[in-house]
Order: C-alpha cells, then structure tokens, then sequence
C-alpha cells in the first residue's frame, strides 16, 4: 500500500455537482459513477434500493449501500422516474427512521435521511458547532499538558470555490491510487473524522529522560511527550481488522468503563494507537526511546474516566477558559522550546481561536513575549512578513490563471497591536480565500 492513499480519499471525490457542505467522511468525498464503475454494477433505481436495502454485515456491503444511498441523493430524479416510487420511499423511510438495514454507528440513517431530503427538494440545514466543542476535544488530556491545539472539521460549506478545489485535487492524485483506494473502502467501510486535538507536555508524565552533552553544559531533562486524538465514528472491529493487515503490529485488546472495546496497537514501526469504542482514535509520539506508549495512551483513558485530573485542572486551564464558547478551532499554552530558533522571534505564550461566521472565519491571537522589546520586534516582523506575502501574490498572479483577490484581500486586512509584552491581532478569512490556499498549491506545482 502507497503513501498516497493517505490523500486518495480526497482525489476521488469531486461529484459534478456542489451539495451543501463539504464531506467531513470518507464516501462523502468519492466519486459514485467511478465507484460502480470499479464495482461493475449498473446504476438504476431498482439496482441502487436493492444495495441500499442490504443489511451491512460486512464492510463491501456497508460501503456499497451507502454510496447506494449517496447516489439517490446525487441523482433523486432516478427515483421520481421509477414506478416503485412509493415502495422505495418507504424503504428510505424505514432506513433513515433506523427500523431497517442499520451499522450500529447509524452512517445508513444519516445518508437515508439526505436521499429523503433531495427527494423532497427539501434544503438540508448547513452543521453548527456545538457550545464548547474544545472543552470536549481537550478532556482526555492530562494535567501536565502545557500546549494545545485542535479543530472541528464539521461545518465547511461547499460553493464554487470547493469544486474546483476537489477537482483538481482528483486530476492531481487520481492516477496515483487508481483502483487500490475503492479495494480500501471494500475493506473498511466509512470512517468519518469530526474533531482532532493534541497536546504537548513539554516535562512529560511517562516520557524518558534524554541525554545531555555535558560539553555543551545541558543537564539531563524529561522530554516532551504528544497525545493525539481523532474523533468521529468507524466501525471499530473492520479498523482494526484493515490496520492489523497493512503490517506487522502486536495488539492488545480490553473493556473500557461503558463496556465499549478498546484496541492497543503497537506497530512495529511508529506510534503506539488506541482504537476506543467507534468514535476515537489516540495517537502516543513516535520516538525512538518510545518503550511506553500504551502507558501515554492509559493516562488519556484515566483522565477521560475522571480518575485522573484533566488539562482544564492543570495550569493550562485559567488560558482555555478565554476561549470563546463558539470557537471551532484552537491553540493555547506555551510554545515548545525547541521552535523558538526561527526567524522570527517565537512567543513564550500563545492563545488562538477561530470562530465561523456567515461568510468565513473570524480568527484572533494573543502572543506573549518575554520583554517588550522582543513584542515590538515580533509585530515589525509579522507586518514584513505581510507585506512579503502581499508582493509574492502579485507576482504569482501575472503567471497563475488562480485569482488571488481573496488572498490579497484577507492579507490587507491583518491588524496587529503591540502593547507591552503582548501582540495581539485579529484576520477575517473569507471562504473563497480558504480554499483559495490548496488551490495556489496547484498551480505551483504545473
């Protein structure tokens, strides 16, 4: 298996049409047609019910009816034309009511209730982030931790900009994957991501002691140790069978506090994984020292059961509280070491967070310097570093079809203040200048 399957989920989407937000799982973002194509199955209405219609036992089954289901949505008029129209309708009711044809993590009722909705010309409601989604990100993280960051993926509207996007995403990687990515999703069935957090301890519980130069005048020190954690919802049993397949991988497997599995994974290669329940994954840093990642992983379980204190306990926690309860994305605590050597002088203290609006996001930071100096220092930099940003636009825009107007735009629109040991700045990103980004990426690489 290649490394670009990482990314051919996202090469293989693109449908021809825009239909709402942007897919946050995995067969949201594959292309029907070419899916049945690869499965040699005629698309019709009677073929795409008696798929949609299957109990998913397996994953091939599960993948089939719900790109089934996504299709109906795609394309309603394929059920509008039919004479079992009225019996199909109450399949997808039965479906999207959860009576029929279920996956315990309820994919077939989410993709039956859009098909019914397309099928009504009814106008699917766009995702709102929930009150509070970082508090929720960040629980599972010991009190020790001394930075944080995440995002909740959810919510991202689709629009002109987006297709394009996905489109060229897919001529860029489609050759690559081929056919290998849709015997992936035969193997799996659909996984969705909502949120990802990490932590960093930088004087970490389990991490081991490194070695000093004593010519250098270094003292041995606790390294930092990383948690990772990924949220949605799998199939947790047809994961692990996939990740036990693509290598060599010892596995331990016990019950958590609700009864839900959990699956140690320890590659041969690579971070320590835990698979908890059909929603999380847990990611311990890769490091060649590493001999205790299961260790990390428990001390995330301990604290997400409450047996442990949580990073909202620890020093950390008087920071997130200025989060602002809408916030979908985030960063908070003190920089690493190790990333203050740049060009610009890093902050000895970051808070970040990006809250959505209407028509883009709303993003505002607070960086904190060890002297007021050191803050003058780092706005001159930011500000040259804009205005460095701003002429690299120009240039690209006389050689690149790309519009770079959303780019130029939200760049001018940076405010910046220094005010004694403190930088604080606000940006309003447009959603055309997000997605303008992967976009330029592209045309870079022509």
């Amino acid at each position: 298996m290649s490394w670009h399957l990482a990314l051919a989920f996202l090469a293989l989407g693109a449908d021809p049409e825009p239909v709402g937000e942007l897919p946050h799982d995995l067969l949201g973002y594959v292309n029907a047609a070419r899916y049945f194509e690869y499965c040699r199955i005629d698309v019709t209405a009677d073929s795409l019910m008696r798929l949609a219609a299957q109990e998913p036992s397996a994953p091939k089954i599960h993948a089939r009816q719900l790109m089934a289901l996504k299709t109906l949505a795609d394309r309603p008029e394929l059920l509008r034309k039919s004479a079992k129209l009225a019996e199909y309708r109450q399949t997808l009711e039965a479906i999207a009511a959860g009576k029929k044809a279920q996956d315990r993590v309820g994919f077939a009722r989410d993709y039956a209730c859009r098909a019914l909705a397309k099928l009504d010309g009814v106008k699917l409601g766009t995702y709102q982030t929930p009150p509070r989604t970082w508090e929720e990100s960040v629980r599972w993280f010991p009190k020790e931790t001394t930075f944080v960051a995440g995002g909740d993926v959810r919510g991202i509207h689709d629009q002109h900009a987006a297709r394009h996007f996905m489109l060229r995403l897919q001529s860029f990687m489609v050759a690559q994957a081929g056919n290998e990515f849709f015997k992936l999703l035969d193997k799996v069935g659909n996984i969705q991501f909502d949120r990802l957090s990490m932590a960093y301890a930088e004087r970490g519980v389990h991490a081991p002691v490194e070695e000093a130069d004593p010519l250098l005048g270094e003292t041995p020190r606790k390294a930092g140790e990383c948690y990772y954690r990924l949220t949605g919802k799998f199939h947790h049993d047809w994961l692990l069978d996939l990740w036990l397949e693509i290598g060599e991988t010892k596995l331990q497997r016990v019950k958590g506090a609700q009864g839900e599995p959990i699956a140690f994974l320890k590659p041969r290669y690579g971070p320590c994984v835990g698979l908890v329940g059909d929603t999380d994954m847990i990611f311990a840093d890769a490091d060649y020292r590493l001999q205790n990642g299961q260790d990390r992983i428990m001390t995330s379980l301990l604290t997400r059961s409450g047996q442990k204190p949580s990073v909202l306990k620890g020093p950390l926690g008087a920071t997130l509280k200025k989060i602002p309860a809408g916030a979908f994305a985030f960063a908070a605590g003190d920089i690493p070491e190790e990333l203050g050597n740049g060009d610009v002088p890093a902050p000895r203290h970051i808070l970040a967070h990006l809250t959505r609006t209407p028509h883009g996001t709303d993003c505002r930071f607070e960086l904190y310097m060890d002297a007021p100096e050191k803050a003058a220092e780092l706005a001159r930099d930011l500000l040259k570093k804009r205005l460095e940003g701003l002429a690299a636009l120009q240039q690209f825009q006389a050689t690149l079809s790309l519009d770079s107007a959303p780019l130029v735009r939200t760049l001018r629109d940076v405010q910046l203040r220094a005010d004694d040991c403190l930088v604080s700045g606000s940006i309003f990103v447009t959603d055309d200048a997000i997605l303008a980004v992967p976009l330029l990426f592209f045309e870079m690489l022509r």
